[in-house]
C-alpha cells in the first residue's frame, strides 16, 4: 500500500483498517510511520489496534492481517485484527511494502533495499534477488503464490547523475536547455515495473511509458494497475514473457488531467472496474469506470483531497479524505455515484 502511505482497506462489509499518518508527506519517510486503526461497523467508529511504528499493512484470506514498519516492526493477526503477535524482524532498514498470498506466504520490501519472503507466516525469511541495483523498491503486489509484481524507482543520486549526462549530450542540439533537462528527468524518473513467476529467480521487465508511477493494485491473474499522479492509472498485463503497459485511453486521460487534476490513489475490482481519486483546487475528487476507461463517472468530494480509496466489490467502497480539520472516512454503497461522510466515533479522523 505504498501510494501516499494512508491506506484504507476492508476485509468484509463491516471490518476495515486504516493506517493513520496525519497530514505528512505522501511519499515514504520514517517520520510518516503511524498507528493502525480498526472498524467493525463499516467505518462508523474506529479503535487503535497498533501503535505508531507502522508504514504499511495488507490483508489476506482466513481473517489474516499483517502490518510492518520502522526498523523491522512486524505484526500479524489471524482473527481480523482482534489480537496481534508483534515481533522485530532481523532487518536493518524500514519495511516499505507487504504482499500476502495467504497466512503462510508473505513478502516484504525494505529500504536496505531487500526483498524477503516467508513461507511459514513470518517465522523464517528468505532473501530474493533484486532485479536491479539502480532502483529501490517502492511497492509490491502478488497475483498468486510465487508471482510478484515489484514497482521500483531510481535511487536519487542515480537520477541526478543520469539526468545531468542526458542534458549534456543534448544541449548542443537544443535551443532550450532547461526544457531538455526536464525531459531527461521525466524519462529517468519513470519507475521500473518487474514481474517474477518463481520467487525472484527470473525477472521480467516492463517497458513503462514516461510517467512516474506511485502504486500497484491487483486487477486479476497476472494483471495489475499502476497509479500515475499525472494521468490516473495505467494497466499492466503479462503476455508470456512480455509485459504490456498502457495508459488509460488518450482522450479520457487528457480530459481527466485538464478537468479533474492529478491522482493520489487508485483501486481496481477487475480489468473493467477501475477508480482513482485526488484533488484539484483544494477539492477532493473521485472518478470511476466500469468499461475499462471508455467512460468515467466523476464526483467531487468537497474537502482537501482523496488520499486513498478501496472497493470491496462493485458497489461498496470507502475513501480516506483529507480536510483542514483532519482525515475523514467516506463510504459509498452504489459504486461511487453517491458518497457520505461516516461519523468516525472514537477515531483521530474527526
Amino acid at each position: 500500500m505504498a501510494n501516499n502511505r494512508r491506506p484504507i482497506k476492508f476485509m468484509s462489509p463491516d471490518v476495515g483498517f486504516v493506517l493513520f499518518l496525519g497530514q505528512g508527506s505522501r511519499d515514504f519517510m520514517p517520520q510518516d510511520a503511524g498507528a493502525v486503526w480498526r472498524s467493525t461497523d463499516a467505518g462508523a467508529s474506529w479503535s487503535k489496534v497498533l501503535d505508531g511504528r507502522y508504514t504499511s499493512f495488507a490483508t489476506g484470506p482466513q481473517e489474516f492481517v499483517v502490518a510492518a514498519g520502522l526498523v523491522g516492526s512486524f505484526a500479524t493477526s489471524h482473527d481480523a485484527g482482534k489480537s496481534w503477535d508483534q515481533v522485530k524482524l532481523p532487518v536493518n532498514g524500514d519495511i516499505v511494502a507487504i504482499a500476502v498470498s495467504d497466512p503462510l506466504n508473505i513478502t516484504i520490501t525494505t529500504t536496505e533495499p531487500k526483498l524477503l519472503i516467508s513461507r511459514d507466516g513470518g517465522k523464517r525469511w528468505i532473501e530474493i534477488s533484486m532485479p536491479s541495483g539502480d532502483f529501490e523498491p517502492h511497492d509490491l503486489e502478488t497475483t498468486g503464490a510465487g508471482k510478484f509484481w515489484l514497482l521500483q524507482r531510481p535511487i536519487e543520486q542515480a537520477i541526478r547523475t543520469a539526468a545531468y549526462y542526458q542534458w549534456l549530450s543534448h544541449r548542443g542540439n537544443s535551443n532550450d536547455e532547461q526544457a531538455d533537462w526536464n525531459t531527461s528527468q521525466q524519462r529517468l524518473l519513470t519507475a521500473g515495473l518487474q514481474f517474477t513467476p518463481d520467487f525472484g529467480g527470473t525477472w521480467i521487465a516492463a517497458e513503462v511509458p514516461p510517467s512516474p508511477f506511485d502504486a500497484l493494485r491487483r486487477a486479476d491473474t497476472d494483471e495489475v494497475f499502476l497509479l500515475s499522479k499525472a494521468y490516473g492509472c495505467a494497466f499492466a498485463q503479462l503476455f508470456e514473457n512480455r509485459i504490456k503497459v498502457s495508459l488509460m485511453p488518450v482522450d479520457n486521460r487528457i480530459n481527466l488531467q485538464e478537468t479533474v487534476g492529478p491522482g493520489w490513489c487508485c483501486d481496481a475490482i477487475d480489468s473493467k472496474t477501475i477508480c482513482f481519486g485526488g484533488y484539484k483546487n483544494q477539492a477532493g475528487f473521485f472518478t470511476m469506470t466500469h468499461d475499462g476507461g471508455n467512460s468515467w463517472q466523476e464526483l467531487n468530494i468537497y474537502d482537501n483531497g482523496v488520499f486513498n480509496v478501496f472497493f470491496l466489490d462493485d458497489l461498496r467502497g470507502w475513501a480516506l479524505v483529507g480536510s483542514y480539520g483532519g482525515n475523514m472516512v467516506w463510504g459509498t454503497s452504489d459504486g461511487g455515484l453517491n458518497w457520505s461522510r461516516l461519523s468516525q466515533r472514537g477515531s483521530p479522523f474527526q
